[in-house]
């Protein structure tokens, strides 16, 4: 749990393993759980020249200019022909907010 949004547990969680992916899992039901995988980081619409290799490098000043928007898909399916599409916000401390973004299903 957050004090700062009353003590409730976030709607998201984001890890950064070693290898710098960033992995976001969004919990929509308490059995549905989907995980989002970045490999990328875009600031404000523009692909950055190199992939960063740490959530450090990506959030370096000059990079990205927090709070920005970013989206990510995850495609499923037998081939891959359905996606979850998550919009989600970096905020100035490098935190991850989903209260104001969310997730949709693009249905092939």
């Amino acid at each position: 749990g957050n004090a700062a949004n009353g003590g409730a547990d976030p709607p998201a969680t984001v890890t950064s393993p070693p290898d710098g992916a960033l992995v976001v899992g969004i919990a929509s039901t308490q059995t549905a759980f989907a995980a989002l995988v970045i490999d990328s980081i875009e600031c404000q619409g523009v692909a950055t020249a190199t992939t960063p290799t740490s959530l450090a490098d990506a959030l370096s000043p000059g990079l990205c200019t927090p709070p920005y928007t970013k989206e990510s898909s995850l495609s499923f399916g037998p081939n891959g022909e359905h996606k979850l599409v998550c919009k989600y916000e970096v905020m100035p401390n490098s935190e991850f907010n989903m209260d104001n973004t969310g997730c949709r299903f693009e249905m092939a």
